[in-house]
C-alpha cells in the first residue's frame, strides 16, 4: 500500500534515538558524593516529626 517506505523511515528514526540515547547515557559522568559527606547528611537529617 506504499507505507513501506515511510515504516523504514520511522525503524531508522527510532535506532537513531536508541543510539543517541546509549551513547549519552554512557557519556554521563556520576556524581559522586564522598563516604564522610553521605555520613554526614544521614546524621543531619532529622527523622520523624516535628516535636
Amino acid at each position: 500500500h506504499g507505507i513501506t517506505q515511510a515504516l523504514i523511515v520511522l525503524l531508522a528514526y527510532l535506532v537513531v534515538a536508541g543510539i543517541a540515547l546509549i551513547v549519552l547515557d554512557q557519556l554521563r559522568s556520576e556524581a559522586r558524593v564522598g563516604e564522610d559527606a553521605a555520613e554526614t547528611a544521614a546524621v543531619a537529617v532529622p527523622i520523624g516529626a516535628a516535636p
